[in-house]
């Protein structure tokens, strides 16, 4: 009739290094050198929840993120504010199972649905791209939307020089010491909670 899991964890943290605001406009041709000659193909193409559509592309020329300029951390920065500004978080208006379509027509969604069309945005622009489902622990009024044992979804971009590195449109941040990693995939459909 029921289940029940429980699960405890010590985790320590340490601050992330800090970035740079920018990377050298040839870190595109290193970004594909690299994914070329790495095992990215995973997370540079569509998965379950990852689908490439026309509304997906008609949101990209709004948010002027269809084509690669500027350099690759810079319109990752810009397209986590965007998706932030421009989409408003509203549990309980998507399900676990809903496509991106879903926030992209309504402008309404939660954390996993953010993080699905970061990532459709940024394989687009052949950046590697995956989602990870874990938690952040709250320490700021602006973000008590996310209850310190709710689970919570962000995405890692693979960049140049740098690796793998977190975005949390959400919240419009980088993932840092406060978010805890417990699972990555290409999308939530590889990493259910459970």
């Amino acid at each position: 009739q029921s289940l029940h899991i429980t699960a405890e964890s010590h985790v320590q943290m340490t601050p992330r290094n800090e970035l740079p605001t920018s990377l050298p406009k040839s870190a595109w041709d290193d970004l594909d050198t690299q994914v070329n000659e790495g095992d990215f193909w995973e997370f540079v193409i569509p998965s379950h929840f990852v689908q490439p559509s026309a509304l997906l592309f008609n949101w990209m020329n709004k948010l002027n993120m269809r084509d690669r300029r500027d350099d690759p951390l810079t319109m990752l920065t810009e397209l986590c504010g965007a998706l932030h500004d421009n989409f408003t978080y509203a549990p309980y208006t998507t399900g676990v199972d809903s496509p991106i379509e879903q926030i992209l027509t309504t402008g309404e969604g939660v954390c996993q649905d953010y993080s699905h069309v970061m990532i459709a945005m940024a394989r687009h622009l052949r950046i590697p791209c995956r989602y990870v489902s874990g938690y952040l622990f709250i320490e700021r009024e602006e973000e008590r939307h996310i209850a310190n044992d709710a689970s919570h979804a962000w995405v890692e971009a693979f960049l140049p020089e740098l690796g793998w590195v977190g975005f949390d449109p959400t919240n419009n941040q980088m993932a840092g010491h406060r978010h805890i990693r417990v699972a990555l995939g290409r999308d939530y459909h590889d990493v259910p909670p459970t």
